[in-house]
């Protein structure tokens, strides 16, 4: 497996976990009636955001990232970046200490993220073969 099909293939599983938990939240919490309606509008709005994120991560890993173009590497390097550091700095501007599980998956899944765009920044970036 060349570095272009590793590093999409690890993004195409962030994406995936990102939808899994955007609508995951938008289900358990924005449905929840035991929340205030306020409460709810937010969680479910973060729910789109999140799934929309994960949309847009999956087609610019597939569509652009296999064709080596530089433009998907650098909205993949935002998405995975501040995407994936938002939950843990969300819970610390709430003053709410993330759990352990939320450190681990958040940091593995940032970490993740670094990999597949180091594996992908040599074929994204050389002069020759860079697709724009």
């Amino acid at each position: 497996m060349n570095r272009l099909k590793l590093a999409t293939a690890i993004f195409l599983c962030l994406a995936a976990q990102g939808l899994v938990y955007g609508v995951d939240i938008v289900i358990r919490h924005g449905f929840d009636p035991a929340w205030p309606a306020h409460a709810r509008y937010h969680v479910a709005l973060s729910g789109i955001h999140i799934v929309t994120l994960a949309l847009i991560t999956a087609v610019a890993a597939l569509g652009g990232l296999t064709k080596a173009r530089r433009s998907a590497w650098i909205m993949l390097a935002i998405a995975s970046t501040v995407g994936w550091s938002a939950w843990p700095l969300g819970r610390f501007v709430a003053g709410e200490p993330p759990p352990p599980l939320t450190i681990a998956l958040t940091t593995g899944s940032l970490a993740a993220g670094l990999l597949a765009l180091a594996l992908s920044y040599g074929p994204c970036f050389r002069e020759a073969d860079a697709v724009e």
